[in-house]
């Protein structure tokens, strides 16, 4: 091989790995599932590979052409008859098999159409499984079609008859899959990869250099114990160390788990970390959540709340999804709306990404406003709250502990109690929050990005009332949710010594 041939050759797979990196990144979320309208593509694209498969019938015409019009001799026409159906064999068994391969589920068809085979799932097929699925599920039945009906009839007959039954299933089946599909666990999806990277409503963040923290302590932090935690334990220690945090609170939805880890690695970190948690509970029919503070989370009964809480989730978000189907007439592929997604929720802010990054629905009246309207500033915080928030079309309340069982909860297991971003779940019945604290809970939860400053100064005042502990975190999850930063909790800074003396003071009283 020239050194020519051999450049082109790495290019090429420079180019193609290029493309599966850009799939796995982008393409596969945008990536849909066929519906009864756009089956055409399937068609065409099958048209395609028929058509690629049969070329050498052009050498064949050439040939004849040139040689009734006299410009070669007759004698190379059984030859070219010969050649012909050797091309023919070899681009019906390996053409298209060659190119599904080599582009990574695209045939000539599928290029043409921009359609690709890809796991059930929407991740890549392994280049094995493309090979089986093109020649187990397509080239090999055609010829023994071929050669059933060459018995009795016509073998070009046979071929027609096995498209025609594949094509059947794929125009009945729900999910429009062939026969091999369904063995191989395969689909096809429309690409939708003339869009840009930089259409698309959400991103996988850019890596980037971690900002400083305005403050030194952050009680708040949420890793991928829980459901929209973006980063795992350690990802969070070296955050936090690199923006100079110097203590912490990983505090996940329900979850005690990452503090077992977090309290191995604080040390290795330099880092002062606090147990904590954030429980969804309810006062008074109303929503709302408590944080717990030098917790043990070693202890069973938060193993059992976390397992209850899950269950009851995963019940709520399928129902949140029906009903968002219903009254919108969007279809949402739960297979792939959850791919990824290691605890199977589908929380309004993941059907909001799933629906506004899908081209299929750019145009939909009801999807229009977030993408290009007057919502499209903050169009996943406007979806949610349109279609998911109490009231909305598709809210579905979660059956929520009480708030004085979990109170209980976390001081049997020494525990501290304070109030959650107590002036965002209460702020409609802002007196419950004196009821509360007068009820055993701690603290309050001051200073967040989620809350004004005439929340601030409301909420302090009741710190003075009651001269109860004050607590500040800055709520991050992540590069996703962009509106938090870690160790930037909105905290002044002569009032940090509030957040400090909290710290001090129930440290020496958990050892």
């Amino acid at each position: 091989m020239t050194n020519s041939m051999q450049g082109k050759k790495e290019t090429l797979q420079k180019r193609m790995k290029q493309r599966s990196s850009d799939y796995d990144r982008y393409g596969r979320y945008m990536a849909q599932n066929f519906t009864r309208k756009n089956l055409w593509m399937r068609f065409i694209a099958e048209l395609g590979d028929i058509a690629f498969m049969l070329l050498p019938v052009i050498l064949w015409l050439v040939v004849f052409i040139l040689t009734s019009s006299g410009f070669i001799s007759v004698s190379l026409l059984n030859f070219a008859a010969i050649v012909t159906v050797i091309l023919i064999v070899i681009f019906a068994i390996g053409a298209n098999t060659y190119l599904t391969i080599m582009f990574k589920g695209q045939s000539f068809g599928k290029i043409a159409m921009r359609l690709k085979v890809v796991n059930s799932d929407g991740s890549e097929c392994s280049r094995k499984k493309l090979f089986v699925r093109e020649a187990f599920g397509k080239t090999l039945p055609m010829f023994a079609f071929y050669g059933l009906f060459s018995l009795f009839t016509n073998g070009i007959l046979g071929i027609l008859a096995f498209l025609v039954l594949d094509g059947l299933l794929v125009f009945i089946d729900g999910r429009h899959r062939s026969i091999i599909d369904f063995i191989l666990k395969t689909k096809v999806v429309c690409l939708n990869d003339a869009v840009r990277r930089e259409d698309i409503v959400v991103e996988k963040p850019a890596a980037k250099e971690t900002p400083k923290a305005e403050n030194t302590i952050d009680l708040h932090l949420i890793s991928t114990f829980s459901h929209d935690g973006e980063y795992n334990v350690e990802d969070l220690f070296k955050q936090a160390k690199k923006a100079g945090v110097h203590t912490l609170s990983i505090t996940d939805h329900n979850s005690a788990k990452a503090n077992l880890s977090a309290l191995r690695l604080a040390p290795l970190y330099e880092i002062n970390y606090i147990p904590g948690i954030s429980i969804d509970c309810s006062y008074k029919d109303m929503h709302m959540r408590i944080l717990g503070y030098f917790i043990d989370p070693s202890d069973e009964r938060f193993v059992t709340l976390e397992h209850e809480n899950l269950m009851k989730e995963k019940a709520s978000s399928m129902r949140r999804v029906k009903l968002f189907e219903e009254f919108t007439g969007i279809e949402i592929d739960t297979e792939q709306l959850l791919k990824g997604n290691r605890f199977q929720l589908a929380s309004p802010e993941l059907i909001a990404r799933y629906v506004l990054n899908n081209v299929n629905y750019k145009d939909h009246q009801l999807i229009a406003p977030y993408l290009t309207g007057n919502k499209r500033n903050r169009p996943i915080a406007n979806f949610v709250q349109d279609f998911f928030a109490p009231g909305a079309v598709a809210y579905c309340p979660v059956a929520h502990p009480k708030v004085e069982d979990m109170i209980s909860l976390v001081k049997a297991t020494g525990g501290v109690v304070m109030l959650e971003d107590p002036m965002v779940y209460l702020k409609d019945e802002p007196e419950y929050i004196s009821e509360l604290l007068e009820s055993g809970v701690d603290g309050l939860e001051v200073f967040t990005p989620r809350q004004s400053k005439n929340d601030v100064k409301y909420l302090l005042k009741l710190v003075k009332k009651y001269n109860c502990a004050v607590s500040a975190g800055s709520e991050y999850h992540g590069e996703k949710r962009k509106e938090f930063i870690l160790g930037h909790t909105t905290c002044p800074l002569d009032a940090e010594a509030l957040v400090e003396n909290f710290v001090e003071t129930y440290a020496s009283k958990s050892k």
